[in-house]
């Protein structure tokens, strides 16, 4: 592999090498067994309860969608806004994002449309209301949009934002995030662009161009996954090698103008990439992805790190034996999501609640699932998970790529 497919000059479906007999695709790690996506996660704002135990999915959600659905996200009046991969939903043709009512039915009143053959790969909802789309793609709803756009509420629905310019990135975004400076949003984004300056990570103005203060700097082949703390310190995940000039091996954190902090050096170094980041409430940070070591201690998939990148989990308990895709974290517990059957003994199915102290929270039961895997999670305000991903049944129910595990 040469590192990227290309069509007349325009990428199309970069592919980024990964380990031995692995190569990464946009979105996907594409191997001999299986195709994988290196999912992110968003921590989404407010309040959900953590007592629930996933036993049954929603028996009347089942929006039936073609394709892999690789971002999500649940919008302030209930509704469900996911990308990814597939082009029609519960039969009606619908290109790579799609609204659905709270009932998982197809929105028909979604007017906003991607045009070509660029998937969407994340979803952020700004503070304010406003939607940021990243991914593969160069046009939506007929305006240039190169690898990132933003929509707001135009008359009674969302539109792109005409305001929110097109970013002047060269390849496509994979990861969003925000800073906020009082009432300014200025997005973060991750992915695979390699603009001078400005590689793998960017900051953007709150009119959408390259924002040349922020300095960071990554160099390696992605940026996966990013969280922001309410500093703005923004902690980073993906298959690279240094961040701003500095030795860091698949995780990082750079500071409000893209620096590397210093005093705490942040050296969790994984030894394999990284797809997932949340911050715990108490600060700490979960790194999620396939990897064996963190800080030089053997902790696999997924691990709880301090400020120095040091693990704080009890490298006894035995980790997911599969890569982590998505974390959601729920007061002091957190859900994973990804493709793997078993944690230490305890059989789990792409979908867990760990304790803090990194145990199976044997409450929540999980879930069977056949197809494939967990590429996205997102929470509804009454503790309802929404899962996405590659899967086809869930508990025994035909569900094409999308669930609602119910508690």
């Amino acid at each position: 592999m040469n590192g990227m497919d290309s069509i007349n000059g325009i990428v199309n479906h970069p592919v980024v090498p990964s380990r031995p007999g692995t190569v990464r695709r946009l979105g996907a790690i594409v191997s001999l067994a299986a195709c994988r996506r290196f999912g992110c996660a968003v921590l989404l704002g407010g309040s959900v309860s953590s007592s629930f135990a996933a036993t049954s999915v929603d028996a009347n959600f089942n929006p039936n969608v073609n394709n892999e659905v690789r971002a999500s996200a649940i919008l302030s009046d209930g509704k469900v806004l996911i990308g990814g991969a597939f082009t029609t939903v519960g039969g009606t043709s619908q290109n790579y994002l799609a609204r659905l009512n709270s009932d998982g039915s197809l929105d028909q009143d979604w007017n906003v449309t991607i045009n070509g053959n660029g998937y969407v790969e994340d979803i952020y909802v700004q503070s304010n209301g406003a939607i940021l789309i990243g991914g593969s793609f160069t046009n939506v709803s007929g305006l240039t949009r190169h690898y990132v756009a933003r929509l707001v509420i135009s008359g009674d629905d969302y539109a792109v934002d005409g305001a929110f310019s097109d970013s002047g990135l060269n390849n496509a975004v994979v990861a969003i995030g925000a800073q906020s400076f009082g009432s300014e949003i200025r997005p973060i984004v991750g992915g695979l662009f390699s603009n001078s300056g400005h590689r793998l990570l960017a900051r953007l103005s709150s009119s959408g161009v390259i924002d040349s203060t922020f300095s960071a700097d990554v160099a390696g082949g992605s940026v996966n996954a990013l969280a922001v703390a309410s500093d703005n310190t923004t902690y980073l995940g993906g298959n690279f090698t240094t961040v701003t000039g500095t030795s860091r091996n698949n995780a990082g954190w750079v500071d409000t103008n893209g620096y590397q902090i210093t005093g705490p050096e942040f050296t969790a170094n994984p030894d394999g990439y990284v797809d997932s980041i949340a911050i715990f409430q108490s600060g700490e940070i979960l790194l999620g992805g396939e990897f064996t070591t963190v800080h030089g201690s053997a902790i696999t998939n997924v691990a709880k790190v301090d400020n120095y990148g040091v693990v704080l989990d009890d490298l006894q308990k035995a980790g997911p034996n599969g890569t982590i895709q998505a974390i959601k974290v729920i007061s002091n517990k957190y859900v994973i999501g990804g493709g793997f059957n078993s944690i230490g003994n305890t059989a789990r199915t792409n979908l867990a609640r760990l304790n803090s102290d990194r145990t199976v929270d044997t409450a929540f039961t999980g879930v069977t699932m056949v197809g494939g895997e967990v590429q996205t999670m997102s929470l509804f305000s009454n503790g309802d998970i929404l899962i996405g991903g590659t899967f086809t049944n869930v508990n025994g129910l035909t569900r094409n790529r999308i669930a609602r595990i119910v508690p």
